[in-house]
């Protein structure tokens, strides 16, 4: 190691040259990096033409066929085939809003009345000669479970709509 003194500041300081371990280990890490760039350019070349002397294989292709459900109607859901006695149309579920009082519309044909319900009050409704319904309901701000309820002459069916309510404009 070689040591040099320089006057500066009015006192002497060491200056380190390099040591030669420090080169060492300089042309190591160059020489592992030529020799692993080296490997992958001959794995870039030689690649494509080892591969043609490998064997090809083939997976036999097997059917698989899984069974039809059939939908499943519980009371208060939309049959598939037929519009549902019992639905909500708006609001739509999971829907953010900005009004504090929305309308509650849909159908419940045969109903003899509808209670709409939500953290912020409940409205009583009587069905339109057409079966639907409508209804307005105050929210609270954040998450509003709005459960609608129809009542028939043999039977109740109810339904819930998640909506969110936020006074800021969106």
């Amino acid at each position: 190691m070689v040591h040099r003194f320089v006057t500066g500041w009015g006192y002497p300081a060491k200056l380190f040259l390099p040591s030669t371990t420090m080169n060492r280990d300089a042309l190591l890490a160059t020489l592992i990096g030529f020799g692993v760039g080296l490997l992958i350019m001959g794995g870039i070349l030689v690649g494509p033409k080892l591969s043609i002397r490998i064997p090809k294989i083939t997976i036999p292709k097997i059917a698989i066929t899984l069974p039809t459900r059939t939908p499943k109607v519980t009371p208060g859901t939309q049959s598939p085939t037929e519009k549902a006695a019992f639905s909500i149309d708006k609001p739509v579920n999971d829907s953010v809003l900005s009004e504090s009082e929305i309308p509650i519309t849909g159908s419940a044909r045969d109903a003899t009345l509808v209670v709409v319900q939500g953290p912020g009050g409940e409205t009583v409704s009587s069905p339109e000669s057409d079966g639907t319904y409508a209804a307005t309901i105050a929210l609270v701000e954040g998450r509003n479970d709005i459960i609608v309820t129809a009542y028939h002459e043999t039977e109740v069916q109810e339904l819930t709509v998640t909506v969110y309510y936020t006074p800021e404009t969106l």
